[in-house]
């Protein structure tokens, strides 16, 4: 690994009390015991949901490794788990995804709208504020996401003018 890539690879990931999160790196990755990794295949734009195939499990040995390249959401219990980078690992990362991430903190790009996963905190009421895909800056514009992050990137036609999408299992 070089010293370039030692300084950009993140390989602990601080899951908050939602369980949910968002994650990519360059290099591949072991997810851990406890942590399953899934990609968005497509939007229910009816349903206002987005359609996760989750590939990659951290319970099962031959589906806990996610390839280089590959943005994810991730799901487990809240706190801190340590993923083993994989270097070595060559697989090449889904062509269906909808999410795109960056090892560094930069503008978001692939799509003409873009999404952020997060609580809607214009509530105080934290039973009401809504988790899911929100825009991640004003009606949809391009925003500055935090290294090893993902986001949603879709088309005018796939996001139908809808500012949030959820997804099963919140």
């Amino acid at each position: 690994m070089s010293f370039f890539e030692y300084y950009i690879d993140k390989e602990v990931i601080n899951m908050s009390e939602y369980n949910y999160d968002t994650y990519f790196n360059s290099t591949a990755v072991q997810l851990p015991f406890g942590m399953k990794g899934g990609i968005i295949t497509n939007i229910n734009t009816e349903k206002k949901m987005v359609i996760i195939n989750w590939l990659y499990n951290g319970d099962d040995q031959n589906h806990n490794i996610i390839p280089g390249g590959t943005a994810v959401i991730i799901n487990s219990n809240s706190g801190n788990y340590k993923l083993l980078l994989l270097p070595d690992n060559k697989e090449e990362p889904p062509k269906e995804n909808l999410l795109h991430g960056t090892n560094i903190r930069t503008s978001t790009t692939n799509g003409d709208i873009y999404y952020k996963l997060k609580s809607d905190f214009s509530s105080t009421d934290k039973l009401n504020q809504q988790f899911g895909w929100h825009y991640g800056a004003d009606n949809g514009a391009s925003f500055i996401i935090e290294d090893h992050k993902a986001w949603l990137a879709l088309t005018n036609q796939q996001a139908s003018n809808i500012d949030f999408f959820t997804f099963e299992g919140i």
